[in-house]
This record gives C-alpha cells, sequence and structure tokens, in this order.
C-alpha cells in the first residue's frame, strides 16, 4: 500500500467509543513515522484551507460574470489574485466538485446539446426584484441560495429558501452535490409546508443549477414564478446575508474560521450544528430590522402583511 494510502486510512479510523485514537500504535502498524503522519495532516489542512478561499472567489466571480468564465482563465484570475501557481487541473476539479464549470459552449457539442445550451442561456429568467428585497406580504416572494458546508470528510452544501416578508428559512435541504436535485429536494420541502406554491415568486441567483430544466420544470409544474438576478452578490443580497450569519453563528463561533475552512471538523459535528442553527434562527434569534422579533414572532404579530417598518437609529 503507498504511503499516501496509509496516510488516509490512519485518518478514516474511528472507533466504536469516544476514547481517543492511538495514533502511535497506528503509525507503527502503518510502517510510517508518527511526525510524518502529523506533516501529512498539516499539508492536507493547508490544502483545504486554500480550496476553500479558491470556492469563495470561484463563486464570486462566476455570479458577476453569470458563469462565462472557464477553467484556464479561472486558474489565471486565481494565480494573479492570490499570487500563487496553481495548476489548471486543480481548478478544474473545484469547479466540476462544485457545479461552478461556465456555461459557454464548449467544443465538439453535437447540434442538439448547442441548441439546448442556447435556449436555457437565452432563456433566464426576468430579474423581478431589481435588489428590492422586501415583501409587505407573508409567503408571496422568497429567495434561494446554496452555500458550502465544509467537513472534515467531504463538502456539502446547503440550500436554502427565506420569505422576504419575515426573513423566515422556510425550507431548506442538505446535499452532497450542488445540483438540480438539491434544489428540487428544497423546493418540495417547500411545498410540504405551505401547501400550493402557484403564484409565488422565487428569486435565485443565475447558477447553473437554477437554470437546469430539470429545476425549471418542477417550478412551472407549481406555478412558481421564477426570477433570476444577473448580477453580482449584491442582486440576491438577501440570501448573501444569511448565508453570512450562518457561516459566522453556526461554524466560525462553534469550531474556528481556520478551522472549519480547512476541513478539520467532522461532518456529524458540522451538520448537528447547522440543523440546530436554521430552527433557532427562525425562532428565537433576534433580527433588528424586524424590531427585535425573531422572524415566527414577527409573522405571528403581523400575519397578515404590514408596510415596511422604519427603524430609527440613534
Amino acid at each position: 500500500m503507498q504511503k499516501k494510502n496509509r496516510y488516509i486510512a490512519i485518518q478514516n479510523v474511528k472507533l466504536p467509543t469516544e476514547e481517543k485514537i492511538n495514533i502511535s500504535l497506528f503509525c507503527s502498524v502503518a510502517d510510517i513515522s508518527r511526525d510524518s503522519y502529523y506533516q501529512y495532516l498539516k499539508q492536507v489542512r493547508n490544502e483545504n484551507f486554500k480550496n476553500g478561499r479558491y470556492l469563495e472567489f470561484i463563486s464570486e466571480v462566476q455570479t458577476k460574470t453569470g458563469y462565462g468564465v472557464g477553467y484556464r482563465r479561472m486558474t489565471a484570475k486565481i494565480n494573479k489574485k492570490f499570487a500563487v501557481q496553481v495548476n489548471t487541473k486543480r481548478i478544474r476539479r473545484l469547479m466540476n466538485e462544485n457545479d461552478k464549470l461556465s456555461v459557454v459552449r464548449r467544443k465538439r457539442l453535437t447540434e442538439e446539446q448547442y441548441e439546448r445550451r442556447k435556449e436555457q442561456k437565452d432563456n433566464i429568467p426576468k430579474d423581478l426584484l431589481k435588489m428590492q428585497f422586501f415583501s409587505g406580504t407573508p409567503r408571496k416572494i422568497f429567495v434561494e441560495d446554496i452555500t458550502y458546508v465544509f467537513t472534515f470528510e467531504r463538502m456539502f452544501y446547503l440550500n436554502t429558501i427565506e420569505d422576504l416578508f419575515n426573513r423566515e428559512i422556510v425550507a431548506w435541504y442538505i446535499g452532497t452535490s450542488p445540483d438540480a436535485d438539491l434544489c428540487v429536494s428544497t423546493v418540495m420541502k417547500l411545498q410540504e409546508v405551505l401547501g400550493s406554491l402557484n403564484g409565488i415568486i422565487l428569486h435565485s441567483d443565475i447558477g447553473s443549477t437554477y437554470l437546469s430544466y430539470k429545476y425549471k420544470d418542477c417550478l412551472n409544474e407549481l406555478g412558481i414564478i421564477q426570477s433570476c438576478s444577473q448580477g453580482s452578490c449584491y442582486y440576491n443580497a438577501a440570501m448573501e446575508s444569511f448565508n453570512g450569519i450562518y457561516k459566522t453563528e453556526a461554524a466560525y463561533n462553534w469550531f474556528g474560521k481556520t478551522k472549519y475552512l480547512s476541513r478539520r471538523i467532522r461532518a456529524e459535528k458540522v451538520l448537528e450544528r447547522t440543523r440546530w442553527f436554521l430552527p433557532y434562527y427562525n425562532n428565537t434569534r433576534l433580527k433588528e430590522d424586524l424590531g427585535f422579533l425573531s422572524p415566527v414572532e414577527y409573522l405571528k404579530k403581523n400575519p397578515k402583511g404590514t408596510l415596511p417598518m422604519i427603524i430609527k437609529r440613534p
């Protein structure tokens, strides 16, 4: 067995109880030194941390350009931005695994494939919100986005749908791929909560997942009106705000930003904290722009809607 595989085998050891793993014993059995194993762990953490920074940059670029940057140009941008020399294969793998590849026409497409791609790009839904992230009526206008969930074992993806009336996360779903199935599953969760979705507006960015035929067909069948932002991350600022709160209060504050982004925390702990945070956010966490009420409290107080609330600051 190659030395790298022996490192990975030790890394993945799980004991049936809470007792600590005897690293020295496992290293001895695997015929590797304890120092070399810890050096390997340090290298993995550094690479995971770098990949996390690259992914955030890739997401920002693709949002601003409408997924118009291919992996070669993205590699050049990353090398310039971070003053590094990253291989194009690494960036292509990151973009592919996280659904961040460009949607521009690629070589060797069949005529049918080209027409479907062209149709998909030409039929991007209009931006119905135009950065007006307010709804005076509950359960009418929603925003949606996917954010990364960093864990030791693998990357997970959290897709959330927020009601713009009271900022409540009405539906959410965690998956292992940022694909159409993740978003369709979240929409079905929304249907379980609300029943009929006919006539609601659901706003997102123009990520390829939200433009996929499977996702758009789901919305059409349920009578949902789709809206897509076509600019920077500020065009879906409501969800960007929630994602920032989630990362800070469900991850960084509990595990430390560096440890979390370098994927040192077990999936079990991160997912447990995520499942705790979402009900807490809806039911307990007070929001200043809601008059220091939680989203659920605000809806109970204003079940039929309200005019915009003006908060006077000192």
